[in-house]
């Protein structure tokens, strides 16, 4: 699945840039193996996949070349996982596109 989006500042804020991120509940089953890509020409993208038991993954940038994130996931345990497709530039917004794949 692709979609786009775009985060503005009234979005979950990380007060430490501030960054900015759009969030999404996923349930992955166990050893599943799931792929995202969050893009963008507005800013610099930082994907985080927030699951149980502390486990995270994470990406800025996919190769030196982009700004955009890319991760190849697979799960521990099946669980309801959270996406949250951010900012890395501090007080960026824009719009972004997402590609899903996987479960």
């Amino acid at each position: 699945m692709s979609f786009t989006e775009t985060v503005t500042a009234s979005d979950c804020v990380d007060a430490s840039g501030p960054f900015y991120s759009d969030r999404a509940f996923i349930w992955l089953d166990s050893n599943s193996v799931l792929t995202v890509r969050e893009a963008s020409t507005a800013f610099n993208a930082y994907l985080t996949l927030f699951g149980p038991n502390n486990f995270r993954a994470f990406n800025d940038d996919s190769a030196t070349t982009t700004t955009n994130a890319y991760l190849v996931v697979q799960a521990p345990v099946s669980a309801a996982c959270l996406l949250d497709f951010g900012t890395r530039d501090a007080a960026t917004s824009g719009n972004y596109t997402i590609s899903i794949a996987g479960p």
